[in-house]
């Protein structure tokens, strides 16, 4: 296949290369060893993590602070023997984590490149990129839930059968069913979610005016996928839910998720269209600057997927930005146009 894609991958992977290097600096966290190996997967983990994307780095970085405040007001006047089970990490690698997770988010915020980005699109004022954020979360819950809502659902059923087996395996002597805890857990993680829904969309909304492609929501589809899944969990170990209808329900789930795996397929073919049209467009450009054209060059829109998202309403900047960009790397003597109507 064309090498020249490999480019499209990257910059969809980059988003996730974020949680990935995080998820491994977490797992050394969660370990109880103390050795400098571990100190080093820490270092390495959230080094990348938290300087690849914006919003997860942003929630990284918070999610560590609050950590480290609530251990500290525990410890010194709370008390609490629930919290401190549940905060059980070293304080060491804590602290450490939440440093170096910081000083990476700084180092990627304050980058000289994030200034000449945004002197390309309109200024936006915080509060107002804010405002827009919490508008533009309702879209984001439409493309990764709505859209998406049969593989949620067979997440959410197969996690379910997994507590009841974690339920089933603690023996009836030691089990004590909770639905109250489970109710409190979901409005609490109901509004943290949400927080975090914002905090994600911030930085594309501040910085582009709206939100981007699908792969830059990677971050958000990785909460969304850890929210379902715990509550899944608790409503299956903490509660009474039968363990007969979760298997045939995972059953039913699986053979759904076969069914509908023909959805990849068809992602994968929009995918290589989308490659094949940039493509076209490079050729189409290196042609005109070999054949010493000057003007402007008019382009047609790349091929748009109906699985594509992509709201930046009211803000044309990203399409000046590529115009200017793309000369500059070409070093063409011609301007260019990004149409805005699809074909």
């Amino acid at each position: 296949y064309d090498f020249r894609a490999f480019y499209w991958l990257s910059a969809s992977l980059v988003y996730f290369n974020a949680i990935a290097f995080a998820l491994l600096g977490i797992s050394a966290l969660l370990s109880p060893s103390q050795s400098m190996f571990s100190y080093l997967i820490i270092f390495c983990g959230l080094s990348v993590g938290g300087s690849s994307a914006e919003n997860f780095s942003f929630v990284l970085t918070l999610l560590f602070g609050l950590l480290i405040i609530i251990k500290f007001l525990n410890f010194k006047y709370l008390k609490n023997k629930e919290i401190e089970n549940f905060l059980y990490l070293n304080s060491s690698k804590l602290i450490f984590a939440f440093i170096i997770c910081l000083i990476a988010f700084l180092v990627m915020v304050l980058a000289e490149g994030n200034q000449v980005r945004k002197n390309a699109f309109p200024d936006m004022s915080i509060l107002y990129a804010l405002f827009r954020s919490t508008k533009y979360v309702y879209y984001t819950i439409l493309a990764l839930v709505a859209q998406k809502s049969i593989f949620l659902l067979v997440l959410c059923i197969s996690v379910i059968y997994i507590g009841s087996l974690c339920r089933i395996a603690q023996g009836e002597k030691y089990y004590q069913p909770d639905e109250g805890m489970v109710v409190k857990v979901l409005v609490y993680a109901s509004v943290l979610f949400v927080i975090f829904l914002i905090i994600c969309v911030f930085p594309n909304v501040y910085a582009l005016g709206g939100i981007g492609e699908y792969r830059s929501l990677t971050p958000i589809a990785f909460y969304v996928v850890i929210f379902f899944s715990s509550i899944s969990f608790l409503i299956g170990y903490k509660t009474l839910f039968p363990t007969k209808i979760a298997r045939i329900l995972t059953i039913f789930g699986a053979v759904t998720f076969l069914i509908m795996s023909n959805d990849l397929r068809i992602n994968l073919y929009y995918t290589k269209q989308y490659v094949k049209s940039e493509d076209e467009r490079m050729a189409h450009l290196l042609r005109l600057k070999k054949e010493g054209f000057q003007g402007t060059v008019t382009l047609k829109p790349l091929f748009y997927t109906p699985y594509n998202l992509f709201i930046m309403n009211e803000i044309d900047g990203s399409r000046k930005f590529i115009s200017r960009f793309i000369c500059e790397s070409m070093q063409a003597e011609f301007s260019l146009e990004l149409e805005l109507k699809k074909e």
